[in-house]
């Protein structure tokens, strides 16, 4: 007889959150990937900063927890839980911790798609 015993892994959130814990920069693991798109989580402490950079495919920024301030060159937005941003194409942007977040981000595609 086959033994059926599913082992789970910590999700990738978990992961994030705990790592979030002694990291002194910028925490994220893949979540999810195919060909056409990817979902990320970034874990990001208070004054934690994702560099400027560019955005080559469609993606949306959701937060889980926590605040995070988006910045281009046109606008800082805050954001906080469960607030969604979609991020355009080719703008150099960047991130960073308000109060400690965890996000998701969605790429990919030639749509992203939350439910509204």
């Amino acid at each position: 007889m086959m033994n059926n015993i599913v082992t789970l892994q910590p999700s990738s959130i978990s992961s994030v959150m705990l790592r979030m814990k002694t990291a002194r920069g910028l925490v994220t693991e893949i979540m999810h990937k195919t060909d056409h798109s990817k979902v990320i989580v970034i874990g990001l402490n208070a004054d934690v900063m994702m560099r400027d950079h560019v955005s080559r495919v469609p993606a949306k920024l959701l937060v889980l927890s926590g605040s995070v301030m988006y910045r281009d060159a046109d606008k800082s937005v805050p954001l906080f839980q469960y607030d969604e941003l979609t991020i355009p194409i080719d703008v150099l942007h960047s991130l960073r911790g308000i109060r400690r977040g965890v996000c998701l981000l969605l790429m990919g595609g030639d749509h992203v798609y939350l439910a509204s």
